[in-house]
């Protein structure tokens, strides 16, 4: 067990620095390495699936404990379901049309964020079920845990610099404003991860529950 202590110390370490690196006047260096540890945490956390990008958003989703990133922007959908159409239709036919489709069954909740529920209850009412079947194992994408992978976690990684965070304009949540994604939002969602890391590793004995 002494290890999984010194292990979870040095890392532990590693993310209360982020702060101190952010309040420093080195934000890019922060956020970039947030998206980093938040990437190799959830790597880690469901080995051996090798998803990268699915996997960040799964770590952000069920164990960051922000609940804005476990909703979905349906707006994000629809962009995501037209970009995906349009690499799809060539060899399968069945693609086409899909992302119209998609924004037709989404037209009532533009403008706001849902719950995925919300968004499946939408979609199996308004998508023939082959439709339906098609998008559903997709809808990962719409999340605002998606965005964050997209718009900050790909362009500060692969890129080395990035917006300061995502803003979503007018839309709305229960009728209030939807915040910022930014670095404190990740770097909250970042301790909650490790610290349910943690406790996988005391619980079982080994790291993540395997090594």
């Amino acid at each position: 067990m002494d290890y999984i202590e010194e292990f979870f110390k040095v890392r532990n370490n590693k993310v209360a620095f982020l702060r101190r690196l952010f309040d420093s006047s080195h934000q890019d260096e922060a956020m970039t390495l947030c998206c980093v540890y938040i990437d190799g945490l959830g790597q880690a956390i469901y080995f051996p699936d090798k998803r990268s990008s699915f996997n960040f958003v799964r770590a952000l989703r069920e164990h960051g404990e922000q609940p804005y990133l476990d909703l979905v922007y349906p707006t994000g959908l629809v962009r995501w379901v037209k970009a995906w159409e349009k690499r799809k239709e060539a060899k399968h036919p069945e693609f086409g049309g899909l992302s119209t489709k998609v924004d037709s069954a989404l037209a009532s909740l533009k403008g706001q964020l849902v719950s995925e529920a919300d968004l499946r209850r939408a979609l199996s009412q308004g998508l023939s079920v082959n439709d339906f079947q098609i998008v559903s194992p997709e809808l990962w994408h719409g999340t605002l845990a998606y965005v964050a992978y997209k718009r900050l976690r790909i362009s500060f990684v692969h890129t080395l610099h990035g917006y300061s965070g995502v803003l979503f304009g007018q839309t709305t949540y229960n009728g209030q404003p939807v915040p910022e994604i930014d670095f404190s939002m990740l770097h909250g969602a970042l301790e909650s991860v490790i610290r349910y890391a943690y406790k996988i590793s005391v619980e079982s004995g080994k790291l993540f529950g395997y090594g």
